[in-house]
């Protein structure tokens, strides 16, 4: 039987409640929580074409001890303490790079699912974190499924700490925070993770034939200007003018934004190929929260359609973690 101990400290969460807050739901949703030696994985599925993933990285940690032992072959991988490192530098993490979290060695690994609702909960039981009344994306007021109050305001003088201990034994994940002295335990069951759908294989299987980066702002002002209504929306990607288009079509008529190549907009341009592929809007609109508190987006597509942003976060000094969305284009 396989025995594990894992434990790691925070000396301020916000930029773990920020990546949470970032794919976190209204509805009730589990999520599963991967811990290997290079970070921290959490991914949430709402439906069977979309899933949200979120990053944080070893060297945020304060300490992160990670051991397991496999007793089936007797092998024993531990992750020492790790330095306090408080400023990863934007620059380090500019690639969009997660393979090390994403490619982590199985054995090497715990992962557990718990109810993303209830951690979130118990991290913020200090308060201080918020989401403002103001709306970047102006369409998404009408959609409670995406969580239209984004911005993340911290309203508290002080830091509050965090202690994660899960052991094999118990099969629960401890938290303990610490604000101005105050003290609070929780202590939350885990469930056997959740097997995810084929999304993320659907999206590795085939080749890429495009790849942007382009600065949020631009394409969160996009979103803003179509309407809640619209059902459905279409990506085209081409090496030829217009470079990048959104089209979006209710009843009220058709609009489409066209991107050119001015780098000040797009950072990265790669096309292989030309591709034109549909969208459910209320896919898009779940991702309106990662999209408005990111710096950069980066866009990736295969040759099936399927489309992966991924979001640059700042979180605090000049660090920054990621979240990923990967969706499932709409069948013609």
């Amino acid at each position: 039987m396989e025995s594990y101990s894992f434990k790691a400290t925070l000396n301020n969460i916000k930029p773990l409640i920020i990546l949470l807050k970032a794919i976190a739901s209204s509805q009730n949703y589990n999520t599963n929580c991967l811990i290997s030696n290079y970070g921290i994985k959490f991914s949430l599925q709402s439906s069977s074409t979309v899933e949200a993933r979120a990053y944080i990285q070893k060297t945020y940690f304060q300490e992160y001890t990670l051991e397991i032992n496999k007793n089936n072959d007797n092998q024993e991988i531990i992750s020492q303490t790790q330095e306090p490192n408080d400023n990863v530098n934007i620059k380090e993490n500019s690639e969009f790079s997660n393979n090390e979290i994403n490619n982590s060695n199985k054995n090497s690994e715990i992962i557990f699912s718990l109810n993303i609702n209830t951690l979130l909960d118990c991290l913020t039981i200090f308060g201080g974190f918020q989401l403002s009344n103001t709306n970047s994306i102006k369409n998404s007021r009408n959609d409670k499924s995406s969580n239209s109050d984004i911005n993340i305001i911290d309203n508290s003088k002080s830091r509050t700490t965090l202690r994660m201990e899960c052991n094999s034994s118990n099969k629960r994940l401890d938290l303990l925070l610490e604000d101005n002295g105050v003290i609070t335990v929780c202590k939350l069951n885990t469930f056997e993770f959740n097997e995810t759908s084929e999304i993320e294989e659907m999206f590795k299987q085939f080749p890429l034939i495009n790849h942007l980066i382009l600065n949020s702002k631009w394409l969160n002002d996009a979103f803003s200007t179509i309407d809640s209504s619209c059902d459905e929306i279409t990506l085209r990607i081409s090496n030829e003018i217009p470079y990048f288009e959104i089209t979006a079509t209710n009843v009220s008529g058709t609009i489409k934004i066209e991107y050119s190549k001015n780098p000040e907009v797009i950072e990265t341009f790669n096309c292989k190929a030309t591709s034109i592929f549909s969208y459910n809007y209320s896919l898009i609109t779940s991702m309106f929260k990662a999209l408005a508190l990111s710096t950069k987006t980066q866009i990736k597509t295969n040759s099936k359609g399927v489309i992966q942003f991924q979001f640059m976060i700042p979180t605090i000094d000049t660090s920054v973690c990621f979240v990923d969305y990967i969706i499932i284009p709409s069948i013609e």
